[in-house]
């Protein structure tokens, strides 16, 4: 199974987000908002390429729900970052 450019993308983002998360867990490494942020974009990425493909009806709901849910990250990241500057 060949990767497009942009699902590549999409899982490099998706793969960093969750070793930030499982690196925060364990207490060795925390930088505030990164696995929101590369959650988000990720989300994003895949959101607008859903969204491209407006053929299938299916596609549109998910890509919107998709984007949704990129903005809630991003509100997340905002979120710690301004808890982290402001304890």
């Amino acid at each position: 199974m060949k990767l497009s450019g942009k699902k590549m993308i999409i899982l490099v983002l998706v793969i960093i987000a969750m070793a930030a998360y499982f690196l925060r867990s364990a207490d060795v490494l925390y930088i505030p908002g990164l696995s929101s942020a590369a959650l988000a974009v990720g989300m994003g990425l895949l959101a607008a390429d859903m969204l491209a493909h407006r053929e299938q009806k299916k596609n549109k709901i998910m890509g919107i729900l998709l984007a949704a849910f990129a903005l809630l990250m991003v509100l997340t990241c905002g979120t710690e970052i301004i808890n982290y500057m402001n304890p």
